[in-house]
């Protein structure tokens, strides 16, 4: 529709902002419109017919996107934005900008925060849609950002920001758990449970009385005929929640 800048593609990774209109084929009805939204190309924070596309434009292109369901919401489509299952959406598209994301370690304490919580908060808008293994990814990604170890967080920070504080970081270390546990649960959805008990142990390495990481880590070990390994972590769960009525039926 538009040519763009030559030889500016942005590369997996990179952050792009776009101005995006879709509308369902045949339709003049707009189902999703984001403007000025940014996001990190490849990490499936939108369709994945975008994201194939956006990777082969060039900044200030403006192009057209035919999304077959496979490649945007599928065989369930997506009721809070009335579409409906098996839709093929038309997206209009320009890419306004591209760049390359700051170096992890260079980036502040409320920006990793953000940007983790946002991962896992899309991890979790894939695990309700039953999409387990893409939500892995995005829980995988969001540690990445919410782990301070490693140099990961800088004394100061890159911007200038004083150095967390103990209370900062025992934040960091609730989303991590956050997001160990809902990954672990994928992982039990798919049956990759040495995985899932891998995740779980990190979980209970931190808090040995997290009530979700000890009744999940006895349905693993019950799934994998441990049968005598899950009955005291129940019983532990079943002791420090006695109102969870699912714990204590299991």
């Amino acid at each position: 529709m538009v040519k763009g800048e030559e030889e500016t593609r942005p590369q997996r990774q990179f952050i792009c902002k776009i101005n995006c209109i879709g509308k369902l084929e045949g339709s003049d009805e707009v189902v999703e419109e984001l403007t000025e939204f940014n996001f990190q190309l490849g990490d499936q924070e939108v369709v994945q017919g975008l994201d194939m596309a956006i990777g082969l434009m060039d900044v200030g292109e403006k192009a057209e996107v035919k999304c077959a369901p496979r490649f945007a919401y599928g065989t369930i489509g997506l009721a809070s934005k009335n579409i409906p299952a098996e839709a093929t959406i038309i997206y209009t598209v320009d890419l306004l900008e591209a760049h390359e994301e700051t170096d992890l370690e260079k980036k502040s304490y409320v920006s990793r925060k953000d940007i983790g919580n946002k991962k896992r908060e899309r991890g979790n808008f894939f695990f309700e849609r039953q999409e387990f293994n893409s939500a892995i990814q995005l829980y995988r990604r969001a540690l990445e950002y919410l782990d301070e170890s490693e140099g990961g967080i800088t004394n100061p920070t890159a911007d200038g920001e004083l150095e967390p504080t103990n209370a900062q970081l025992q934040e960091l270390l609730e989303d991590r758990i956050k997001v160990y546990n809902n990954m672990a649960m994928s992982q039990m959805k798919i049956q990759a449970f040495d995985a899932a008990l891998k995740s779980i142990e990190t979980v209970l390495g931190c808090q040995p009385n997290n009530v979700k990481a000890l009744f999940r880590k006895g349905k693993i070990l019950e799934a994998k005929a441990d049968v005598a390994g899950a009955i005291p972590l129940l019983r532990k769960a079943a002791t420090l929640d006695p109102d969870n009525k699912s714990i204590q039926n299991e």
